[in-house]
């Protein structure tokens, strides 16, 4: 048995925040169970079923692991990564900070900690890629780990619902806002969209066993989705699923006009995206999300964001931590009274903090490095635009940068997508590859594969 290196120890970790992250209340959810308590919207928060709540492992889990990335980088001397890495993110804080002190005239420090939370979650994700790049293993573990993730989600949902309907008759599931094992209405829905865009990436990097269980955990991500009532994330799951379909309808066919087939499989996902929203709607019986998003919603917040602020505000944002759910929170728990507004929405929550000047910085940096991330997606274009056209709908509704397990688990899609072969082709190679080393010696010698 091989010594665990440095690098093992982050991998475990990377479990271990996973983990925690996904099952931060499950004590609190326990405890409703046992007692026979509805979960809706809320937890007794400070009732969970054995004593001490879990809910800020993930967080110390986070900085530790982070430590442990920078002094790993420090040792191996990449200056590469120390530049590439950390200073894009010390100088957001830094400047996020400095606008803060310029509107509120000195620094407050729970609103840095709300708005450095999100900054410090960023660079746990894009350190946490290095580590599962290329480690076909780890991904398989990781994989593994999540259906058992699933599967306890969806039973502490169902469990929730029945005790719901126990009391209140039995209505539509999805029509309610259950919570699972979070915190919060809707963070069980990113985590079912976030599994589901991980297991439809790696589904050419796992063995057979998993294969076959994924569109099983593919129906349980959809369903999770629903009973969240997470209009976005039902969406989402629901363009995943239909790109399974197409694939294994087209998996391995060539003929004549083939070339044509992945422009029309997007052109086509286009009425796919119109029937999710529409499935959406009539699934979580809220009204339609267009709609909402239009009329007081995160659309509506966005143009408000312009015409209501002045140029200075719109140019260079309100400063760090600003329209946060991290300040709001802050805020409810220990009455800090940190000057807040809820900005839903990645977009909104970045011209908020930042303003138009660095939002417009940041999609400049994203093209600019477009065509090196498109040369190492060749052969998997279509995975590319399902992340992509999934993330532009959850961008709208939700701040991505605040929830860890959705966005750890879109690193980790990113993380197998540029560190694999083409993916149509790879399931039968490494099926190929472990019946090889499977194959007895004996057979092989049998068949005169062995010299003497």
């Amino acid at each position: 048995m091989r010594r665990l290196s440095l690098e093992d120890w982050a991998r475990r970790g990377l479990i271990a925040y996973l983990i925690f992250a996904a099952m931060a209340y499950l004590p609190e959810a326990l405890n409703d169970m046992v007692n026979a308590r509805i979960s809706y919207a809320k937890f007794a928060l400070n009732e969970p079923i054995f004593g001490p709540s879990i809910r800020y492992v993930k967080d110390i889990l986070m900085v530790v692991l982070l430590g442990l990335f920078f002094w790993m980088d420090v040792r191996k001397q990449e200056r590469y990564r120390l530049a590439a890495h950390y200073l894009p993110v010390l100088l957001l804080l830094l400047y996020g900070s400095s606008v803060l002190v310029f509107r509120e005239a000195g620094l407050n420090l729970y609103q840095v900690a709300a708005g450095g939370r999100s900054l410090l979650l960023i660079l746990f994700c894009v350190k946490a890629v290095g580590y599962i790049r290329g480690q076909t293993e780890f991904i398989r573990m990781l994989a593994r780990c999540l259906g058992w993730l699933i599967l306890i989600e969806f039973a502490v949902l169902t469990v929730q619902y029945v005790l719901f309907t126990g009391r209140f008759g039995v209505v539509n599931p999805f029509s309610l806002r259950l919570i699972g094992t979070f915190g919060g209405i809707s963070i069980a829905g990113y985590m079912a969209l976030g599994s589901s865009i991980f297991l439809y990436a790696a589904r050419a990097v796992v063995g057979k066993t998993q294969r076959r269980l994924g569109p099983m955990l593919q129906l349980l991500c959809l369903c999770i989705a629903g009973m969240s009532g997470t209009r976005s994330a039902i969406i989402g799951c629901f363009l995943v699923v239909f790109f399974l379909v197409v694939e294994t309808v087209f998996k391995g066919r060539k003929r004549p006009g083939s070339v044509y087939l992945t422009p029309a499989i997007i052109c086509f996902s286009l009425l796919a995206l119109m029937g999710g929203v529409q499935a959406a709607t009539l699934m979580a019986d809220r009204g339609s999300i267009v709609e909402a998003q239009v009329e007081g919603g995160r659309i509506d917040m966005l143009t408000g964001f312009f015409t209501s602020n002045p140029l200075s505000v719109v140019l260079f944002g309100d400063g760090l931590g600003y329209g946060t759910n991290s300040g709001v929170n802050l805020n409810k728990q220990m009455e800090v009274e940190l000057e807040h507004q809820i900005m839903d929405g990645t977009f909104n929550s970045i011209l908020t903090q930042f303003g138009l000047v660095t939002l417009a910085l940041l999609l400049f940096a994203a093209i600019a490095a477009a065509p090196g991330l498109l040369q190492k997606m060749q052969g998997r274009s279509i995975q590319l635009y399902v992340i992509v056209v999934v993330n532009l709908v959850l961008c709208i509704s939700t701040n991505i940068l605040e929830q860890f397990v959705y966005l750890f688990l879109l690193s980790a899609c990113w993380a197998v997508l540029t560190g694999t072969k083409t993916a149509s082709k790879l399931p039968e190679a490494v099926d190929n590859v472990a019946a090889r080393q499977e194959e007895k010696p004996r057979d092989r010698l049998k068949a005169g594969t062995v010299s003497l």
